[in-house]
């Protein structure tokens, strides 16, 4: 049977439809998640035991009171932190709620757009051609629901790192123990 050249370009449709579907759904599986850079943050030190301050120059308990004292304050002003004191609720304006939006619904429309037009391509008959538009644009819907489903659960996660990026530092006790620790032994006290 010989071709006529109105039949080519439907066979050749006929049998290239299921690579294209296969390159669009690639391409839009491409664009479902955004990638995303890891915090890390450095583990918490557990600070128990007190520091202990002995003179050597045979300070009285006088000059011991006031050096302890000033060398907190000079300490807590350095590393601006304050472990002796209750801290205090941030004044500031709150981070915004959403660093990453995914735009809702989309992925969902280009697949229904995408399986209608795939569908009606790879139809076996032009009288067939909307039928199989119409099953395109329902699995093509599916498809771009479940990639909007991932967008959205991506778009939770990124939020809660970018809150946890920019919530400030819990302040780290050892930095003021050793600020206190150098202040005291520039006074003339043994730390331990």
């Amino acid at each position: 049977m010989m071709a006529t050249p109105d039949s080519c370009p439907r066979t050749l449709l006929r049998r290239a439809g299921p690579v294209w579907a296969a390159v669009l759904a690639a391409a839009l599986a491409a664009c479902a998640t955004p990638q995303a850079v890891p915090v890390h943050r450095p583990a918490p030190v557990a600070v128990n035991q007190p520091l202990y301050f002995y003179p050597t120059r045979g300070q009285d308990e006088r000059s011991q009171h006031r050096d302890r004292y000033e060398c907190y304050r000079w300490a807590s002003e350095q590393t601006r932190s304050d472990p002796g004191m209750t801290p205090l609720r941030h004044v500031g304006a709150p981070p915004p709620a959403v660093y990453y939006d995914p735009q809702p619904g989309r992925d969902t429309a280009l697949g229904a757009a995408a399986g209608a037009l795939v569908g009606g391509m790879t139809a076996s008959s032009p009288r067939h051609a909307g039928e199989a538009a119409a099953v395109g644009l329902v699995l093509g819907a599916i498809i771009g629901a479940v990639s909007d489903q991932a967008r959205a659960e991506e778009a939770q996660r990124l939020n809660a790192q970018a809150a946890a990026m920019l919530a400030p530092p819990a302040p780290a006790p050892h930095d003021v123990r050793r600020a206190m620790a150098a202040c005291m032994s520039g006074r003339g006290y043994a730390v331990r």
